[in-house]
Order: structure tokens, then C-alpha cells, then sequence
């Protein structure tokens, strides 16, 4: 009995054991990393390079996918660069626009499969401005260094470009970002023009959200809103726009195109286009577009004095319609939150 007894502990702690390693994380994956970089690269922009990352482990490796595009996020690799053989690697927080959060979906990458995965690595070399027919025009070079996170990649690696001033590669870079923008095919290169626009690029969106035109509105307008901060004289055109927009009923292909424009409009901090929004608050019959309107009102930047007459207004905005119960509820979340910044700014 007792020899069946320890059997039976044997067996068990066998089959315990076999359980406990079917169910150990299978590790961190093996992967090779290839870049590739145009060698000449223009000024005022980020580096723009292609990781190719190869699964070379029996395993799946797996990266958690938000869009819009299928490829991992930057936040996966570690970016390096240095301006010279004798300076010091800097580490630089490269980007390629791939969301962080919301909802998605867990996407792999099978034992001998590969991915194509596209940053933009900001670098410290000066920008060329508007001398772009300098005879030369070279700005200088750049060493980039890529290596993984959590996946195990041998060796980091290298690749060594060239910045220039030149028109052709400052032109060909706006260009495609530019048209990314209206395409939708290369959410990539649309984050470029929504993170790092340079003045040509920032003025063609400026003057294409005020066109009547909504497929050109709607993509400029989306860039706009992404800005920290828009150009005081722009405040007029933006905030005819939002007139334009705003107060026609929505449709499901125009996208978040009033909400951007009232979102730019705001964000100049022009008196004008203040105003503006506060008038078509007013105004405003239809629920949907309170509610864009104070939610717009409610994140935009300014000072104490501002955020009092957005809340006040928000408020008058209730008074105007007592019955409606989803508006008092909007219109509470908005003044606490304003409150709160106010409260913040003491």
C-alpha cells in the first residue's frame, strides 16, 4: 500500500511538473533585426528608417495591435543615435503613430516570418529654414543604432545617414506626407504630418481646412487638431470654417471633421474664433453638436480668464434648454472639469 501511495506522489508531482511547463510563458521570442534608410535625408524632419524584424525562434512572438497600422508600435525598440565616431550614443524616443491605447487586438509573427516596421527618429542637428538652394546644403551625418525591447535580438543595429538642406529631399518629404494626409493608404506618413509638420507643410493644412471642400477640410482639419498650438492669424479663416461646418447636419463620411475644425479653431486662441464657437453654442439647436461644442470648449487651452467664459457659457447653454437631460449631464462633466483646471491654475 505504502509503494502505491508513493507512486501516486510520483505520478502526480510528474504530472504537475509537465502542467507547470505547458503553461510557463514560452519567453521573450528570437528575432534578427535589418534597417534600411534612404543615405540622404532632409533637414527639419525626423529620420525616417525600415526595421525589417525576423522571428527566428520556434515560438510565436506577439505584440498587442490598436492601428491603424499592423506593425508593432515603436515603443518595441530602443533607438540610439550619435552625431560623430568620438560622441556618445543618445537614447531618442523614436515614433511611427501606431495607437498605445483603446481597443485591439493581439497580432503574431510566425517562426520564420518577418515584419516591416517604420520610425521616425528625431534628431538635435539644425534645421535648414528657408535656405534651401544652398550650393551644398549638407547639414551633417547621423549614426542610428536600433535594438529590441523584450524581444532578444543579438546584435543591435546600425545604419549611418546623411542630412540635407537641398530642395529635392525637403520637397520630396513634404510631398508624401502631404499627400498621405488625403490618400488614407499610409497612416505612417500621415503621422509625420500630424507630429512633426514643418511651416510649408503646417501652412498647406492651414489653407486646405478652409476650403469648401470636405474631403480637403476634413484631412487638413484632422492634422490641425493634432497641434499643440495654431498661429493667432489663422483664427479668422479657422473660425469661418467652423461657421461653415458646424451647424449642418453630419455625415457618417465626413469623420470627425466638425469636431477638428472647431478643435483648430480653438486652438489658435484668437478672440475671433473664441467667439465664434461661443456664438455657434448659442445657437446651436441639435444635441450632437452642443455636446461637440462643449466638449471642444471643455479642452481647450487658455487662460483663467478664458476658461471662466467658456464654463459660464457652457452653463448658459443649460439654462436655454432645462429639459434635456443628457445636456445637464454633459454640461456637469464639462464644468467640473474646467472647475478643476481652474482650481489647478491657483
Amino acid at each position: 500500500m505504502k509503494g502505491k501511495a508513493l507512486l501516486s506522489m510520483v505520478c502526480l508531482v510528474a504530472l504537475t511538473g509537465n502542467l507547470l511547463q505547458a503553461i510557463e510563458p514560452t519567453g521573450k521570442g528570437e528575432v534578427t533585426l535589418a534597417v534600411r534608410a534612404d543615405r540622404h535625408q532632409p533637414s527639419g524632419w525626423p529620420i525616417v528608417v525600415d526595421v525589417t524584424v525576423t522571428n527566428i525562434g520556434k515560438e510565436l512572438i506577439s505584440w498587442w495591435c490598436g492601428g491603424p497600422d499592423t506593425y508593432p508600435g515603436a515603443e518595441h525598440f530602443i533607438v540610439e543615435v550619435r552625431y560623430g565616431p568620438d560622441t556618445v550614443w543618445n537614447k531618442v524616443s523614436a515614433s511611427n503613430g501606431q495607437y498605445v491605447l483603446g481597443s485591439g487586438i493581439d497580432r503574431q509573427l510566425a517562426p520564420g516570418a518577418s515584419v516591416v516596421v517604420p520610425l521616425a527618429i528625431p534628431i538635435d542637428l539644425p534645421d535648414s529654414g528657408n535656405d534651401l538652394e544652398k550650393q551644398d546644403g549638407n547639414m551633417g551625418g547621423v549614426t542610428l543604432r536600433v535594438s529590441t525591447r523584450e524581444w532578444l535580438a543579438a546584435n543591435p543595429m546600425e545604419t549611418y545617414v546623411t542630412v540635407w538642406s537641398r530642395r529635392q529631399y525637403v520637397d520630396e518629404r513634404r510631398q508624401r506626407v502631404i499627400q498621405a494626409v488625403f490618400t488614407g493608404k499610409q497612416p505612417f506618413w500621415k503621422h509625420l504630418a500630424e507630429r512633426y509638420p514643418d511651416p510649408v507643410v503646417l501652412d498647406t493644412m492651414l489653407k486646405l481646412a478652409t476650403v469648401d471642400c470636405q474631403p480637403l477640410a476634413g484631412g487638413a482639419a484632422s492634422i490641425l487638431a493634432r497641434q499643440p498650438v495654431l498661429p493667432e492669424k489663422d483664427g479668422d479663416a479657422l473660425g469661418s470654417a467652423a461657421r461653415r461646418w458646424v451647424p449642418l447636419s453630419p455625415r457618417p463620411e465626413w469623420g470627425g471633421l466638425r469636431e477638428d475644425i472647431v478643435c483648430a479653431a480653438l486652438k489658435t486662441k484668437a478672440e475671433v474664433a473664441r467667439q465664434t464657437v461661443l456664438d455657434l453654442l448659442r445657437a446651436s439647436t441639435d444635441a450632437q453638436t452642443k455636446w461637440l461644442l462643449i466638449n471642444a470648449l471643455r479642452l481647450s487651452s487658455g487662460d483663467k480668464q478664458w476658461l471662466s467664459r467658456a464654463r459660464a457659457d457652457i452653463l448658459a447653454s443649460q439654462e436655454a434648454s432645462p429639459g434635456d437631460q443628457e445636456l445637464a449631464r454633459q454640461v456637469k462633466l464639462a464644468t467640473q472639469w474646467l472647475e478643476s483646471r481652474l482650481k489647478n491654475d491657483e
